[in-house]
């Protein structure tokens, strides 16, 4: 039976009494540490080891320096979670976290339709992010402004926006930015949705590329 989607975190009770979180770690790097458990089963075991972008993701108010510091100081606490081609990784990663099995669906547990159409595995999650934050910095809002309902709002759009573009990342950020430049008072992610159509219509034509 495959597996369909992570949906739990294991966090063992053993930690209340590991000397190294109590005793190793401050207040911010113990909370940090908890977030990449998190943050591990949200991108299945690849967190991009950067951190303006997991203080914005998780809306932190300190400094991108301090939780990359934070992350330092856990990795060498924690000997496994380790970086690889520039990702966090913990290498006990199936020990910490559970699948939900479920027939047929895909190891992602994401939307049949998009995975049908995408010639490689692809981490949803990542795509979805990198267009999340390109449509923020179209809007010329601040990442740091967009709280995590907003952002999960984006979210399933842009999952929407993704199956009409068979998974093509590139295209949909395309459209956003035509979108952009067609003069439309507060545009959003569901006019772009709206105008998909025309968007597509233009493209064909090669009025816009």
């Amino acid at each position: 039976m495959p597996q369909t989607k992570l949906i739990f975190v294991k966090l063992m009770l053993s930690l209340a009494d590991d000397q190294r979180f109590i005793m190793q770690l401050n207040d911010s790097q113990k909370l940090d540490y908890l977030l990449l458990l998190l943050m591990a089963g949200l991108t299945h075991n690849e967190i991009p080891f950067n951190g303006s972008w997991i203080k914005a993701r998780f809306g932190l108010s300190k400094s991108e320096q301090e939780v990359e510091q934070n992350i330092e100081k856990i990795r060498g606490v924690y000997k496994k979670l380790i970086v690889r081609n520039k990702q966090l990784k913990f290498k006990n990663f199936k020990q910490l976290h559970n699948y939900i099995y479920k027939e047929k669906e895909n190891s992602l547990g994401v939307l049949k339709e998009f995975y049908k159409h995408s010639p490689n595995k692809v981490n949803l999650f990542l795509l979805i992010s990198n267009i999340i934050s390109f449509f923020i910095h179209t809007k010329g809002y601040r990442e740091a402004d967009v709280d995590m309902a907003e952002r999960n709002r984006y979210g399933k759009r842009i999952k929407g926006l993704l199956v009409k573009a068979k998974g093509n990342e590139q295209l949909v950020k395309d459209a956003i930015k035509w979108v952009s430049q067609q003069g439309y008072h507060d545009y959003t992610l569901e006019t772009v949705d709206k105008k998909w159509p025309e968007f597509m219509a233009r493209k064909n034509e090669r009025k816009y590329f």
